[in-house]
């Protein structure tokens, strides 16, 4: 019986530890371009600010170039499949997590239920007994305002 884990019937992807330290390299590689020219030149990582990562899928574009030109002069060396996607994988990880769509709206969303909640949309009943509490913060008042509204003037 063929494997099912993959389509054409042949082995399925592997982690390599190639992968793991050429995609730790270029992990290293583009916070080192992003912080020191992009960050200094422009005094943000513009990169960040999409929804979609070019953070992370610029340099796996460079990956299969390269990746492309290996297979033709030194074919041993060329990463497999499953090594590309590990590289991708990774760039893909570590270039969502500051971008502005997760620190924007992830972030913000944390206190929302209860802080938004009203007796005209009476999330308290429909919407809070599915809620994982231990996730959210303490849904004090105080806390609440402090967190969606900032420290009062002069506090801090």
């Amino acid at each position: 019986m063929p494997n099912s884990n993959s389509l054409d019937g042949s082995k399925p992807p592997r982690i390599t530890w190639r992968a793991l330290i050429l995609g730790g390299l270029t992990i290293v590689a583009v916070f080192y371009y992003l912080i020191l020219e992009v960050g200094q030149a422009s005094g943000s990582g513009s990169y960040v600010r999409s929804q979609f990562p070019m953070v992370a899928f610029m340099p796996f574009v460079l990956w299969l170039f390269l990746n492309a030109a290996c297979g033709q002069l030194w074919p041993r060396l060329a990463l497999n499949r499953g090594e590309l996607l590990t590289i991708f994988t990774m760039l893909w990880v570590v270039g969502v997590l500051p971008q502005w769509g997760w620190s924007d709206y992830w972030i913000a969303i944390i206190g929302a239920p209860f802080y938004l909640a009203t007796p005209e949309n009476q999330w308290s009943d429909l919407l809070f007994p599915y809620l994982p509490w231990r996730v959210f913060p303490d849904s004090s008042p105080q806390v609440l305002d402090t967190f969606w509204m900032g420290l009062p003037q002069g506090a801090g």
